[in-house]
């Protein structure tokens, strides 16, 4: 049973890792566009800002779909669902609002501060924020929950798989509707503004709509009171690692190998820890497992499993980024997963347990932080090796 339960991690973990090669169409996409992503400090610092946050939020919806699919909260089914759904979705929402609002402004004040940039640039920078987060968040909330559903239905854990298959289905979107907004805002003069302010502004709208109708939701205010405190942390770490990554803009415009496969690295990593966190919050939730430190020893044969699989990844990812460039990618890919992965997978465990031990829900706290500290971790230590090689 020990060894069917190995074997059954580590399939459903690579299968889900696995779709994070799909981050590579992200990676893609960044690459055909990267002049207009590299056209301002401040849209090169943004990009990663967008894919961390985007994550935060996303991981809060996972992990707690898979908790409450398997406590019998949530129906696997889109119509005619609980009250836990749909205060769920739209607290996904609220978050996500107010995240794009708080990256807006750090990536206006930093820019401000470094690059004495203009003060009407603010509305500009909010205006892309609001715009890309609110497109993708409306766009892929339904597909993660479909993804939930359908793994729940056909026996397969939706901690393993629904976040890492949706997150990578997220880079994508938000790298398509984050190079859709900077299009319009950059490249298709008044007309173009106008419609970006328009979508920023219905989103605006849509947000005020749910505070109203979910404002005495228990449920739904309890999501937003806690894991703000996550998503905020996500904004903040995202913002350091945004603007490390425009301090090596001229290493990245030489070295694009790295653009192309950085979706899919700071995917896998984050993945990883999203699986191992989502799978010790179910077993808290179920009591399982006590929200004790040693409670690591009975989660070591899931955290081995987890590991391989993201090894796998990280070294394809490196052989990728090394094929039309120099082998120095492949060392500084391959480094970057040594260094990161043991961090991440201790911060997931001690986030879980230490939330738990507090009363307060691990899944409103666990995913957004690991996901927040893992993108920021990954684009540091890729920036600082970045910065060592060029030397």
């Amino acid at each position: 049973m020990v060894a069917f339960r190995k074997l059954k991690v580590f399939k459903e973990a690579l299968t889900a890792l696995l779709f994070d090669a799909l981050g590579l169409a992200a990676g893609g996409l960044a690459v055909a566009f990267s002049n207009l992503i590299l056209l301002k400090p401040w849209s090169l610092m943004l990009y990663p800002m967008t894919l961390s946050v985007r994550g935060a939020v996303n991981g809060v919806f996972a992990s707690r779909l898979g908790t409450n699919l398997h406590l019998g909260l949530i129906k696997p089914q889109l119509r005619k669902n609980t009250i836990y759904y749909h205060a769920l979705t739209s607290s996904a929402l609220t978050l996500s609002f107010i995240l794009s609002l708080i990256i807006g402004l750090i990536v206006f004040a930093i820019n401000k501060a470094v690059y004495n940039i203009k003060f009407n640039e603010a509305f500009f920078i909010l205006s892309i924020c609001i715009a890309t987060q609110g497109l993708t968040t409306i766009a892929v909330e339904p597909i993660t929950a479909l993804l939930g559903f359908f793994s729940f239905k056909k026996g397969v854990d939706p901690d393993i798989i629904v976040y890492p298959v949706s997150s990578t289905i997220a880079d994508i979107l938000v790298t398509g509707f984050y190079i859709f907004s900077l299009t319009l805002g950059f490249k298709l003069g008044f007309f173009g503004k106008l419609i970006l302010n328009f979508i920023a502004l219905a989103y605006a709208f849509l947000t005020l709509l749910i505070l109203l109708k979910f404002k005495e939701e228990a449920s739904y205010l309890k999501v937003v009171k806690e894991a703000i405190f996550g998503v905020l942390t996500a904004a903040v770490i995202s913002a350091i690692s945004g603007f490390s990554l425009s301090k090596v803009k001229n290493e990245i415009e030489m070295r694009k190998g790295f653009i192309s496969v950085y979706p899919a690295l700071i995917d896998t990593i984050g993945d990883g820890g999203a699986i191992f966190g989502s799978l010790l919050t179910t077993k808290l939730a179920l009591g399982e497992i006590k929200p004790k430190l040693t409670s690591i020893k009975n989660n070591l044969i899931e955290l081995k499993q987890i590991a391989a699989a993201a090894l796998i990844m990280y070294i394809i990812y490196g052989i990728l980024a090394s094929l039309k460039s120099t082998f120095i990618n492949f060392f500084v890919i391959t480094l970057t997963f040594l260094i990161v992965f043991p961090l991440i997978m201790i911060l997931s465990f001690f986030t879980a347990v230490a939330t738990c031990y507090k009363g307060f829900d691990p899944d409103n706290f666990t995913v957004p932080i690991e996901m927040a500290v893992s993108d920021s971790l990954v684009t540091l230590v890729l920036a600082l090796l970045i910065a060592l090689t060029a030397i």
